[in-house]
């Protein structure tokens, strides 16, 4: 049993029984003088704790001791959440109303009193073993640390206690035959100050996946799982940013080039292994005979029949996270949801979800991708401690729970690629807490009106509005608050090409300006003549910026005029002549423009007639059926930095610049790749 994962939960308990806010639970009446009891009787085993982390590589008594301690302290975490989250649901049943009220207090899952009977029962039980573990320790002569103050419980523990314990996490029998040397140095950066205080949790983490994720992922697993420590008042996810780099700088991740994921380590994978083999368990098909042990804490699997007995899947209570790595057995669902102490399931490509998902009720991450459910059930409403919903490429889901506004917990729902999803339902407005809110369907007659973002003011990284014919004028437009979320890095605002007006489209667009910060702009379907926001040019930070399918449009604004702009893309654009929308003005000031401008790309626009001349950082330059377009600025002959120039189905240009033969071929053969065809559009735009 690692002493580093005990202590670590006897502190959390520790904190938690001395918490103001939990002592303010009406739902302690009756077992409050037990709550108290139980934070005194932690206490002063928590002050013997390091005495016992120094004997149990030797004595296995003391191992022994150790692991039920550890045992208690799940069953403690188990009851202080089934109280909290008793606190958000008999809160919920007074949101909703009378009628909700009257039915929780004739259920017996819901029922105060009977609740009360049952935690006031699960107390008392947790006290007889604790008593027993009391009793053990005196018997092994456990000494109490000098440096603990009974009196008066240090909330500041967490933050210290893991440097403390980190030394401990190494021992001899870890070293891996070949790899000594190597090892060491991994070693060595665990027990770095800086670092042990949060490996930890990344180990965990890795433990149980074992391959390539997303960092927005591996941040919510941490925050979900408590890995994390406060530290005052910054927000955990900025918390888990800055660990997350850290360890990618100490190289206990890796970069895997082109797809966004990041790998751990393979030593750190072999360390993670063995460190957390008590807590993590990953079943493959290569080991399909494994030895569950029954208070493993987090479990994935990439097979899909669980590949253990149903009657051993029910010994496991003590599970907080199970992982569906690969297909699954949908008959096995129903064994999954019996498991409602699941703070983490990952279940993607489910073809239905159980109304019987609402059992889970300390779940808090829940994610199931690529799934085919077409309706999310009411039900869901009830997992009061959901902090992360992912629902990316449900395609066929077309419905969200009403209740969702009662969620106000959930800090992200991720509806990526929910092609089906046309609104959102109503009181959107309520879920304050969200920071990742991936797409906003704008809802035309029902579902949740632009005004409703109004208050979701903590949104972060990449937001997509589609729907905005829905919107009715430039004061609605502007009740979206835009401007309000400085943490939002990626904005694509949609219209609906079949509905777009031109002349609703440009004051919907004047009322959406976003906030300064802002990196990538991608606007599309805008069937305005011109495009043209009094904002536009004040994005000084905008380094990327796309207009798509905007058919009408026949002028852009000045983009030279974005100090920071890297990356230009024109597609679809059938009715654009000239890039600029006042050629005059920006000839007599061409020298200040598109300073850092390094990629240029065109696609379909026909009526194009000319191209910016003066782009001193331009690295990368395609133009695809852009039939209009006679010639290339003659100074491309002096761009330094170029290194890729595709034209593609472009009839004047692919004559005009033909290898060898073409009369301006010399002014385009100085950059190194050069390609030159005809062929279909569609396979030149993956390119």
């Amino acid at each position: 049993m690692g002493d580093v994962a005990v202590g670590a939960f006897v502190t959390e308990v520790v904190e938690r029984l001395t918490s103001e806010v939990f002592k303010e639970f009406d739902l302690l009446w009756g077992f409050k003088r037990d709550i108290l009891s139980l934070k005194e009787d932690f206490t002063r085993i928590q002050a013997v704790l390091e005495d016992a982390q120094q004997k149990r590589i030797k004595e296995k008594e003391v191992d022994l001791w150790l692991t039920s301690l550890r045992s208690v302290c799940l069953k403690v975490e188990n009851v202080l959440d089934e109280i909290s989250t008793e606190a958000l649901l008999q809160s919920l049943y007074k949101q909703r109303g009378i009628k909700h009220m009257v039915r929780s207090f004739m259920s017996f899952n819901h029922n105060q009193l009977m609740f009360r009977v049952r935690i006031a029962h699960k107390v008392k039980n947790i006290r007889r073993k604790l008593d027993a573990i009391k009793s053990r320790r005196s018997e092994l002569g456990l000494l109490r640390s000098t440096h603990v103050d009974l009196s008066q419980v240090d909330v500041n523990v967490a933050s210290e206690m893991p440097n403390r314990e980190t030394s401990s996490l190494i021992h001899d029998s870890l070293l891996i035959i070949g790899r000594n040397e190597e090892m060491e140095m991994v070693t060595e950066k665990i027990c770095d100050k800086d670092v042990g205080k949060h490996e930890n949790g990344e180990i965990r983490v890795y433990g149980i996946w074992g391959h390539k994720m997303e960092k927005n992922m591996v941040i919510q697993l941490w925050v979900v799982n408590g890995f994390i420590p406060p530290r005052g008042q910054i927000d955990l996810y900025v918390l888990g940013e800055e660990i997350f780099n850290c360890l990618v700088w100490r190289s206990f991740f890796q970069v895997v080039p082109d797809i966004d994921r990041y790998k751990m380590h393979d030593l750190m994978h072999d360390m993670a292994g063995h460190v957390m083999r008590h807590d993590c368990l990953v079943i493959d098909p290569a080991h399909t005979e494994v030895e569950i042990p029954n208070e493993v804490l987090h479990l994935s699997s990439s097979c899909p029949d669980f590949l253990c007995p149903p009657h051993d899947i029910g010994n496991l209570t003590s599970l907080r996270s199970i992982l569906m790595l690969g297909e699954i057995n949908e008959s096995r669902i129903s064994q999954i949801l019996n498991h409602m102490y699941l703070r983490v399931l990952y279940l993607p490509k489910l073809r239905t979800l159980p109304k019987s998902v609402c059992k889970l009720k300390l779940l808090r991450y829940l994610n199931l991708s690529g799934s085919m459910i077409e309706v999310l059930p009411e039900s869901i409403i009830y997992l009061q401690n959901l902090q992360v919903l992912v629902l990316c490429f449900c395609r066929k889901l077309h419905k969200l729970p009403e209740g969702l506004r009662y969620m106000t917990n959930l800090q992200c729902l991720d509806i990526n690629r929910c092609i089906s999803l046309m609104h959102l339902p109503s009181g959107v407005k309520n879920l304050t807490s969200l920071r990742m809110l991936s797409k906003f369907p704008v809802g035309k007659e029902n579902g949740a009106k632009i005004g409703e973002l109004g208050d979701v003011n903590l949104l972060e990284g990449e937001l997509l509005i589609n729907g905005l014919e829905n919107v009715r004028g430039l004061s609605e437009a502007k009740s979206a608050n835009l401007n309000y979320k400085r943490n939002l890095s990626v904005l694509h605002l949609s219209w609906s090409e079949s509905e777009s007006k031109e002349d609703s489209d440009d004051e919907i667009l004047e009322g959406l300006e976003p906030n300064l910060c802002l990196r990538k702009l991608k606007i599309s379907h805008y069937m305005g003549k011109i495009i043209s926001p009094s904002w536009m040019l004040n994005l000084s930070n905008l380094v990327e910026i796309l207009f798509y399918r905007c058919k009408e449009c026949e002028l852009i604004p000045l983009l030279g005029r974005l100090p920071n702009l890297r990356v230009i893309v024109l597609w679809n654009m059938h009715s654009l002549k000239s890039f600029h929308e006042d050629e005059e003005n920006m000839i007599g000031d061409a020298t200040n423009m598109f300073l850092c401008l390094q990629e240029l790309r065109i696609y379909d626009c026909l009526n194009l007639v000319s191209l910016p001349s003066d782009l001193p950082k331009l690295k990368v330059l395609k133009l695809i059926n852009c039939d209009n377009l006679v010639s290339l600025p003659d100074e491309i002959q002096s761009f330094k930095h170029m290194e890729i120039l595709v034209i593609n189905t472009c009839r004047h240009l692919n004559k005009r610049y033909e290898k060898e033969t073409g009369v301006d071929w010399p002014k385009i053969s100085h950059i190194p790749d050069i390609r030159i065809s005809d062929y279909p559009r569609q396979l030149q735009l993956s390119s």
